[in-house]
Order: C-alpha cells, then sequence, then structure tokens
C-alpha cells in the first residue's frame, strides 16, 4: 500500500512539474489550444489515454448490460467522428481567420447566439459525463490499490489535473498524455 501511494505522489509531482514547464505560454492560443500544431504523436497519445480504464471497464459493462443493442453507442461515436472528419476542414479554415478557441465560437459565426449555447451546454454534457467516467472510475481503481478513502482518491486527481492544466494549458495536456499512454502501454506490456 505504502509502495502505491508513494508511486502515485511521485506520478503526480511529475505531473505537475510538466505543466509548469509550460507555464511560459500566456497567448491564448498557445495556452488553449497549444499553438494550434498538435501532431499525429500529441494526438494519438491523448486519444490512447483519453480510452483508458475508466472508458474500458464503463463500456464492458455496457456491453455486458445491453448486449447487442450497446453498439448503438459504439455506432454513433463512430458516425460522429466520421461526421466532424468531413467537416474539420472548413472549420479549421474558420478557425485559423476568425480566430476561435472553441467549438461554440464557431458555431456563434455560423449559427448565431443560440448555436453557440446549444454548443457550449452539449460540450458540457458530453465532456462532464466523460471527466466524471474517469474520476470515478480512477478514484475507484486506485481506491484499491492504496485502501484510501475514494473521495480522497477523486479529489486529489482533480487537483492535480486542475494544477498541471492551470500552469500549462493544453501544451501540458498534451505533455501529460503522451506520458500516460507511454506508462499505460508499458504496463500493457508487462501484463501481457
Amino acid at each position: 500500500m505504502f509502495a502505491s501511494i508513494l508511486a502515485l505522489i511521485m506520478f503526480s509531482v511529475v505531473m505537475i512539474w510538466v505543466g509548469s514547464l509550460y507555464r511560459d505560454k500566456t497567448e491564448m492560443v498557445e495556452f488553449h489550444l497549444a499553438g494550434r500544431k498538435a501532431g499525429p504523436l500529441k494526438m494519438t497519445a491523448a486519444t490512447f489515454t483519453l480510452i483508458g480504464g475508466g472508458e474500458l471497464v464503463t463500456l464492458t459493462a455496457l456491453s455486458y448490460v445491453y448486449g447487442f443493442w450497446s453498439l448503438l453507442f459504439f455506432g454513433g461515436v463512430v458516425l460522429g467522428f466520421v461526421i466532424f472528419s468531413l467537416l474539420v476542414k472548413r472549420a479549421r479554415k474558420d478557425a485559423v481567420t476568425y480566430n476561435f478557441l472553441s467549438l461554440p465560437d464557431y458555431f456563434y459565426l455560423n449559427f448565431g447566439a443560440a448555436g453557440s449555447i446549444l454548443a457550449t451546454i452539449l460540450a458540457c454534457i458530453s465532456l462532464g459525463a466523460l471527466l466524471l467516467i474517469q474520476f470515478v472510475v480512477g478514484g475507484m481503481m486506485l481506491e484499491s490499490a492504496t485502501n484510501l478513502p475514494g473521495w480522497i482518491c477523486i479529489t486529489g486527481m482533480a487537483i492535480v489535473v486542475c494544477l498541471y492544466v492551470y500552469l500549462g494549458g493544453l501544451n501540458s495536456v498534451f505533455t501529460t498524455d503522451y506520458i500516460q499512454a507511454v506508462t499505460m502501454f508499458g504496463t500493457i506490456l508487462i501484463l501481457v
């Protein structure tokens, strides 16, 4: 138990340190969008860590409970990626031209205030649910590994994430995702 807690503390310190490396990135596009320069490696690491332990447990449970019908969820996710991949060129061109920082900015330009409000609400619901899954399942996993109460694990995770995002913005998120992806992949190889 002590070794697990020590490893988590060391990992958290590294994540916060990474955030501090980017604290000089104060320009809005650099802080919020990593200067619009996320390459394939950063995006792959971000996607790999997004579909982490929380999602694997949740999606497995979803498949177990709903069986074949859970494919509707997976199909919706794939359909969303396909639709957005078809629209991304236009959105990226407009984002550079009008200096957008978010999807609601894009919707405001194309659909007015109502479109922007709807995009904000949908983003909060979808990303909030994803974040909730990450924290709850991650907290449960840390609780079993450390014997600490779940609320302490969840609160600790939230503090670490808030610190490195506050310090370095999206640059720190990409870098910590890369570190987490390497760690997860290494762990998978060890387990196999």
